[in-house]
């Protein structure tokens, strides 16, 4: 049967098989150069005009904001003498338009509500905001809002600045104006590995698999020929590539009827292959199909007959315990050929994201262009959800890197995660900026 069901899964794009690790890397690599040469390319390749060659100031304390794909989060910070980032009061709360859909000027509203309680603790003006969103940084440090993702219901989006349109709010209230340094997730936690490291490495990425998922590094500013203030200036600059939107992977059927129902058909392709919010419906789609096509038993249909989708915390909880108590496992207790059908299912499209992540890695490393060592590798700082907490993703990644980026290329890289990595890089951020 597991043949069988393997052939089900290549005879529909379902199989990691279909992806070849050296011609992805290279389209990619070609598509990152594309966006750096303001050629046509689906990975925007943001400048972030952050700069990292200051000092960070001592005692400073700056407000640290961070719009997630579910939470928003606000608090303070400040830099000790022994050189950590310390983070006070702190607040969360939900992403505003993940509870309905809301306008661009409610959304504003709504940010400002979140933060003027913390405008009551500090007199700091200085404001690090980590935006998990596709955004043109400009050199100011304010950001122009290209659109949202992951389901987050937000209409009247039009080249918004994000702090200007914060300020305005915050004036109509009598409030002061702050001074936004506004920045992806993926660059907030580059700059906590930077702020962390404890070797030299070769260079730095950042890279977030959560809810959704996109990747940053660092680049020469000569060659990021499409912005002419970025590319002016010298040394290296964070570059945003909002790679969940790359579009050189080819989808297979139910990624298709995903995308096809999702808010935003033809974007986000890549994210929608292996994003949190994403995955655990591709692969019930998947199931949905392979009990239709006959490979699960009447009963595993009827009880599979009652859900309407997968979330990645049952797929997590039945892959850590196949035989427990748990949502997926009762499905198929009795039944073992269910069992063994329902992980294969879910292993391949866990062998199939992290082949697309180290596909990306290597990209990512060769476009960077320095040598790599077992003693000097590249820091890549790994956050969300789906790559911290996922039980078969980071085993394959894992094996990927020892195998294809180590054998195979040369590469070498080591994988770190801070904890309020996006506040702690926010608070870098802000800090960098006012030196």
């Amino acid at each position: 049967m597991g043949n069988n069901l393997s052939n089900f899964l290549r005879v529909n794009g379902m199989h990691y098989d279909s992806i070849d690790l050296d011609i992805e890397r290279k389209k990619l690599v070609n598509a990152m150069r594309e966006g750096l040469y303001g050629q046509p390319s689906s990975l925007l390749m943001i400048p972030a005009f952050i700069t990292v060659d200051n000092e960070i100031e001592e005692e400073k304390e700056v407000m640290v904001i961070d719009a997630g794909g579910t939470n928003f989060r606000v608090a303070t910070a400040k830099k000790l003498s022994d050189g950590n980032i310390l983070i006070d009061n702190f607040k969360k709360y939900p992403m505003p338009g993940t509870n309905g859909q809301i306008s661009i000027d409610e959304f504003f509203e709504k940010v400002v509500d979140y933060i003027e309680p913390i405008l009551e603790k500090t007199d700091s003006i200085s404001a690090g905001f980590c935006f998990s969103y596709p955004v043109e940084i400009l050199p100011s440090g304010d950001g122009q809002l290209i659109s949202f993702s992951k389901e987050v219901d937000i209409v009247g989006v039009n080249k918004q600045l994000i702090g200007a349109g914060i300020n305005q709010v915050l004036e109509s209230r009598g409030k002061r104006r702050l001074d936004f340094v506004i920045l992806n997730d993926t660059v907030a936690a580059m700059l906590s590995g930077m702020l962390g490291a404890k070797i030299e490495y070769a260079s730095y990425i950042g890279y977030i698999l959560g809810t959704g998922t996109n990747t940053c590094y660092l680049e020469e500013c000569k060659n990021i020929i499409k912005n002419s203030d970025a590319v002016a200036m010298t040394g290296h600059m964070a570059i945003n590539m909002e790679s969940g939107m790359y579009d050189g992977f080819k989808l297979g059927k139910f990624d298709k009827e995903l995308d096809d129902e999702s808010q935003n058909p033809g974007d986000h392709l890549m994210e929608k292959m292996m994003g949190g919010v994403y995955q655990g419906v591709v692969i019930y789609k998947t199931v949905k199909s392979a009990v239709n096509e006959g490979f699960f038993s009447a009963d595993f249909a009827s009880e599979f007959a009652k859900l309407d989708s997968f979330s990645m915390m049952q797929i997590d909880d039945f892959c850590a315990n196949r035989k427990g108590d748990n949502d997926l496992a009762r499905m198929c207790r009795n039944n073992e050929s269910d069992r063994e059908n329902l992980f294969e299912i879910i292993n391949i499209s866990f062998e199939r994201s992290s082949r697309i992540a180290v596909i990306l890695f290597a990209a990512v490393i060769e476009q960077i262009g320095e040598e790599t060592t077992p003693s000097r590798p590249v820091c890549i700082t790994a956050e969300g959800t789906n790559f911290t907490k996922s039980v078969l993703f980071r085993p394959k990644l894992d094996r990927y890197i020892k195998e294809y980026l180590n054998e195979e290329l040369g590469y070498y890289c080591e994988i770190v995660s801070f904890d309020d990595a996006t506040l702690i890089g926010s608070a870098c951020a802000a800090l960098l900026r006012k030196n």
